[in-house]
């Protein structure tokens, strides 16, 4: 099962967002020059520590959804969507090579990893579904 680490350590969210998610106030700073924006950063036990990769994520917001909801994806739409946040870090690597080594292990993670598109109502009440939603595919 392949292990990932994190990239950053927090999460810039509406205040909204935050009340939906019912995070604590304390750990999210506002943003100045970003009006009502803030900083989540979550507990800092283990947060560089590298964890089980358990299931890739996408995120679908959509009107006609009345609550957050799970789809399963295929490997081929994972694989589309996570082509479409890779970023290429060293500038010392021919673009294709390095481009085609990173699509290379990410479809490596695909084969054993499963993904789903998490479908977001527009509503910032509908947030507070999301956080029991993953816990159930990720914990489980």
């Amino acid at each position: 099962m392949p292990v990932v680490e994190p990239g950053t350590t927090g999460v810039c969210l509406w205040q909204k967002s935050c009340s939906a998610l019912d995070l604590d106030p304390a750990r999210c700073d506002a943003m100045p020059g970003y009006e009502g924006k803030v900083r989540f950063e979550p507990r800092r036990e283990h947060q560089l520590s590298p964890s089980r990769l358990r299931a890739f994520i996408v995120l679908e917001r959509e009107d006609g959804v009345a609550a957050p909801a799970l789809r399963p994806l295929s490997r081929a739409e994972i694989l589309v969507a996570a082509i479409r946040q890779l970023v290429l870090f060293n500038p010392a690597a021919p673009p294709l090579e390095e481009r085609a080594s990173g699509i290379g292990r990410l479809n490596d993670m695909i084969r054993v990893v499963p993904g789903y598109a998490l479908r977001v109502p527009s509503s910032f009440p509908a947030l507070a579904g999301i956080p029991p939603l993953l816990e159930r595919l990720l914990i489980a």
